[in-house]
């Protein structure tokens, strides 16, 4: 098994010993099975399972448990795993679709969260702390990562596999017989994925969406390019809006912005499959060599140098209302900034410029919105690097790292938030973090 490998890994039971299912639907009983979910050699479904008394405990890396029921909860979230990113306040809705305990059937399923930021899956197993009655207690707490086309394959052959068995076991008209076929149809269509990937942006499950987002979709695309337009909606469905709306924005709040003043980044294709933190603290540090930056802070002046705009606008505090990112309109060569505040209007700028590091300036807009996508952070983590670098922001702490008055200092000195100091610092102390602050 390969160290990077998920398996979905089945030990089908037999019915002789499965008299205890007599009530169970004919296709759980059909694909009952030792269920484990493993990463490599290790396995995410370890637990604690008490067999007949609570002293009589035995801990296994698999779990008595209905493949099929798993299918369908896969099967049916298929689009949300894919790409949904973390929410910073998860609603039930994500939680259904994202935390496999609730796939259901009087089961006890894994404590294991299942999110994406688009390039990079998590299966984020906990150990609940809260006593219970339970006579299986999962024990697993490492969390894994891994490419989202990776975790897509092994979902997809787990789907197959679960086939083989129902129809073994002649149960050919299953409910995960037509998930199946239908996630094969649309598979084959590009137009059909596109809108399955838009609807779990926004949060919703497959063909919930209400029709005028979809119309909505279909009249910005050409507008503002398939890859802004996934951006803006994984902030919300809020925030997909008609063409005169933005072109109102644009026309309202834009600032001109003559990209040939800007300066140039010759860095190289990020990695994707590095944390974004991580990817965009080396393009930020590439850069500031580059621009030629040293560890010192950047003012007003600099910074409106390197993205070609005027410094005012860094001060020009009138903003449209309802405004639902910061973005750059490349056809009309206007920036929109959402923030108000000096400090939030340079660092949404900051990302500006990591966004185009990212993608290399191609696309009709760059999008600075508030979701949890691979380049949404890593526009966050580049701009915290380009404006107020790690090391430099330690240097200038010293023993002071928990000292209010002086990380309030130190924010003023490097012109950014108090909040992007803090963010800085927590990340600092957590190296192995999946999400950091950024």
């Amino acid at each position: 098994m390969s160290e990077t490998q998920l398996q979905f890994s089945p030990r089908w039971m037999d019915a002789p010993g499965l008299t205890s299912f007599e009530f169970e639907s004919e296709e759980n009983v059909a694909s009952m099975a030792e269920l484990g979910i493993f990463f490599g050699g290790m396995p995410l479904t370890r637990s604690e399972q008490s067999a007949n008394s609570a002293v009589d405990i035995v801990v296994k890396d698999r779990v008595l448990l209905p493949a099929h029921a798993l299918g369908i909860w896969l099967g049916w979230n298929f689009y949300r795993l894919l790409y949904e990113p973390s929410r910073d306040a998860p609603d039930i809705s994500w939680s259904f679709s994202h935390e496999m305990t609730n796939v259901g059937e009087g089961y006890i399923w894994p404590t294991i969260a299942i999110y994406s930021d688009g390039k990079r899956t998590v299966l984020h197993p906990k150990v609940l702390d809260v006593p219970s009655a339970d006579w299986i207690r999962y024990t697993a707490s490492v969390p894994v990562v891994m490419p989202t086309e990776h975790f897509r394959e092994s979902v997809w052959e787990f789907l197959s596999v679960c086939i083989e068995r129902l129809n073994e076991k002649h149960c050919k008209g299953s409910p995960l017989h037509a998930l199946y076929a239908d996630l094969q149809e649309e598979s084959q269509d590009k137009e059909a994925l596109a809108w399955r990937k838009l609807e779990a942006l926004m949060g919703f499950n497959p063909g919930r969406a209400p029709e005028i987002l979809f119309e909505t979709a279909q009249s910005l695309e050409s507008f503002l390019g398939m890859e802004a337009l996934e951006e803006f909606a994984a902030s919300g469905a809020k925030s997909l809006v008609t063409k005169e709306q933005f072109c109102g924005w644009i026309r309202e709040s834009g600032e001109d912005r003559n990209f040939r003043d800007a300066a140039q980044a010759d860095v190289d294709q990020v990695d994707f499959s590095k944390p974004a933190w991580l990817a965009a603290r080396e393009s930020a540090d590439a850069c500031r060599a580059q621009w030629k930056l040293g560890g010192d802070s950047v003012d007003n002046v600099r910074l409106a140098e390197l993205y070609g705009v005027n410094k005012r606008l860094f001060t020009n505090r009138s903003i449209s209302e309802n405004l639902p990112a910061s973005f750059y309109s490349r056809a009309e060569s206007k920036v929109v900034i959402q923030r108000r505040n000096e400090a939030g209007r340079r660092f949404a700028v900051a990302r500006l410029i990591g966004d185009e590091v990212l993608t290399h300036a191609t696309g009709q807009f760059s999008v600075a919105a508030e979701s949890k996508t691979y380049r949404q952070k890593f526009q966050r983590a580049f701009a915290a690097e380009l404006l107020c670098p790690a090391e430099r922001l330690l240097d200038y702490l010293g023993n002071n790292v928990n000292d209010e008055e002086k990380i309030v200092e130190a924010a003023e000195y490097f012109h950014v938030s108090e909040q992007v100091v803090g963010n800085i610092l927590k990340n600092n102390g957590e190296k192995d973090s999946i999400d950091r602050c950024a």
